[in-house]
């Protein structure tokens, strides 16, 4: 950070709290792509990083390992995400965007599905090691997008709105998953919040070609913005 060389002024606004708060508000839900990736992360932290909070007695019950299993399950899943780090950082500017979300999402759905089906501890860590790499690929660049086109003077209301979804919303989805468990048992439980996401994320795609012309509409009211 201190060898960035950053010759931005800083905007000279003195907004109230509460005004400033509304403005970013509104800012975020009128800008078409902000307002679908903010509402993507706030479903993707309730129903798909849910399955985290259960992953101990996953360990236990289903494939009967200790604090030393549970340690493998987590780390093949970091793995995962340590290797989509890698490649959105290397192809990002080869492959659209919206390959790395709605790719990523369905990698992620999909090897969770299979994930919460299994009682073999081999696949387990293989699939595991898919979740990871297809969340931290959505994950990554729905960030990256957000930081890429909110202006500079909403950039800390709008990230403080994305780590509200991303962060803020979390606890929902461990009571949601702690109540589904209870009811449908484990395997349910996961499967049903990742075919949520699942859905969500396929809606967004037969959705590309509204979500697109709103953000060419959007952009001959505000041409000063920055066009990723």
């Amino acid at each position: 950070l201190t060898f960035l060389t950053i010759s931005e002024k800083t905007p000279s606004r003195n907004l109230k709290p509460i005004a400033a708060i509304k403005e970013g508000i509104h800012y975020s839900l009128a800008h078409p792509v902000i307002r679908v990736l903010l509402l993507f992360t706030a479903v993707t932290s309730i129903f798909g990083w849910s399955y985290t909070t259960i992953m101990p007695i996953i360990a236990h019950n289903v494939f009967h390992v200790d604090a030393k299993g549970l340690g493998y399950l987590y780390s093949a899943t970091g793995l995962g995400s340590l290797l989509a780090t890698f490649i959105v950082s290397a192809f990002s500017k080869r492959i659209p965007s919206v390959l790395f979300i709605i790719g990523g999402n369905i990698i992620f759905c999909c090897s969770l599905i299979l994930f919460a089906n299994t009682s073999t501890m081999a696949a387990a860590l293989t699939l595991l090691f898919f979740t990871g790499f297809g969340l931290l690929s959505q994950s990554a660049t729905m960030n990256t997008i957000i930081q890429g086109m909110v202006r500079n003077d909403f950039r800390g209301r709008v990230m403080s709105l994305y780590i509200l979804m991303f962060m803020g919303l979390a606890p929902l989805g461990n009571f949601e998953i702690g109540w589904l468990t209870e009811k449908a048992g484990i395997s349910l439980a996961i499967t049903i919040n990742a075919s949520l996401v699942l859905i969500f994320s396929l809606t967004l795609l037969s959705w590309k070609k509204n979500i697109r012309e709103a953000y060419r509409n959007y952009k001959k009211l505000n041409p000063d913005e920055i066009v990723l």
